[in-house]
């Protein structure tokens, strides 16, 4: 019989939190995520493997967490949730023919706002390539950091402290070597189906304000949405 599946995360967990104590010691080690690819990178580090042919991703945070664990460990994190999620007709339904995939992390050590800010282009760019290139049903997809002091269980349904959302067509065309968070910013204010959130306190770092003072020299003073503890929903974008 296999274990619980709050088991089988907090395994995954502890896991995830050798791996970044490993990649630490890895002289020439970045959180940069360039290298996803197929194999083991240059610096030892581990890279995604190549598609399986399935139009869809599994309904199944423990299959997510197999292919994403790898490479979110250089980044400090671990996948605690993953849902299919069928959003046609405006509604947000788990099913295994759904073509939006809401992805959250948890940091797996304490972590200050700055790094959150960080994380937000960091973990985009590492994963919104490779969901679409891997899974061509998709259509959409979010990628959400939880906090790293929450004190709901790994797995637990928890409001997430920042969200990039974005349609495949949108990613596809982003330039991700060479963006940055400011860039992801001007797309929520401009362009349909696009939202990158931040609520406090990560929406009160310095960091967070220059990429929103980017924006705004770009394409004006627009308002964009602060977020608070009730606005993200559980099912893993802002209520309505």
């Amino acid at each position: 019989m296999s274990p619980p599946s709050g088991t089988r995360l907090a395994a995954r967990l502890a896991v995830a939190l050798l791996a970044v104590l490993a990649l630490a010691s890895i002289p020439g080690c970045s959180d940069d995520g360039d290298e996803a690819t197929t194999g083991t990178g240059a610096t030892g580090q581990p890279t995604l493997p190549a598609p399986d042919g399935s139009a869809l991703p599994p309904d199944d945070v423990d299959a997510l967490g197999e292919l994403y664990d790898p490479v979110l460990a250089a980044h400090g994190v671990v996948l605690t949730r993953g849902v299919l999620v069928d959003t046609s007709g405006g509604g947000y339904e788990r099913s295994d023919e759904g073509t939006h995939l809401a992805l959250y992390v948890r940091p797996v050590g304490p972590r200050t706002p700055d790094r959150y800010v960080e994380g937000i282009y960091e973990l985009a760019a590492l994963l919104s390539p490779d969901v679409f290139a891997r899974w061509p049903g998709l259509q959409t997809y979010d990628i959400c950091q939880e906090d790293a002091d929450a004190t709901e269980p790994l797995g637990a349904e928890v409001g997430a402290l920042t969200q990039v959302e974005l349609p495949r067509a949108v990613a596809e065309e982003f330039d991700w070597a060479t963006g940055d968070l400011g860039d992801l910013v001007v797309l929520s204010r401009t362009t349909d189906g696009v939202r990158v959130f931040a609520r406090a306190p990560v929406d009160e770092d310095p960091a967070w304000l220059a990429a929103q003072q980017a924006a705004d020299d770009l394409v004006g003073s627009t308002t964009v949405p602060r977020i608070t503890a009730t606005t993200v929903g559980t099912a893993g974008t802002p209520d309505s």
